[in-house]
């Protein structure tokens, strides 16, 4: 089934490439680039276990602005949109969990 589904959204990107719409691509490889950059830093994090030098409410504006994301692209059903701003709420989460809880 999960299979499926990444078939299926292949197909979509490749019939909105071939349709000529290049933003809707651009727009995939920007997402991809955004959950991609946020990788060296849950590394760094995990590696030194500390979230020492990012700010409390910097990381709690990022899930409110994360959690709007994904009512909004729920409303717009953009699956796209959805799908980063839950694989971005969950790093931030992250975060949240080792400055709260681990207290680093």
């Amino acid at each position: 089934m999960y299979y499926e589904k990444l078939d299926e959204y292949y197909n979509i990107l490749l019939q909105e490439y071939r349709e000529g719409d290049i933003y809707f691509f651009l727009g995939v490889i920007a997402n991809i680039l955004l959950v991609i950059s946020l990788i060296p830093t849950i590394t760094h994090v995990i590696k030194i276990n500390s979230t020492h030098g990012y700010p409390f409410i910097s990381i709690i504006i990022k899930v409110i602005v994360a959690l709007i994301w994904i009512v909004y692209g729920i409303n717009r059903k953009e699956e796209m949109i959805v799908l980063r701003s839950v694989i971005l709420l969950c790093f931030f989460l992250f975060f949240i969990y080792m400055k709260s809880v681990k207290g680093v």
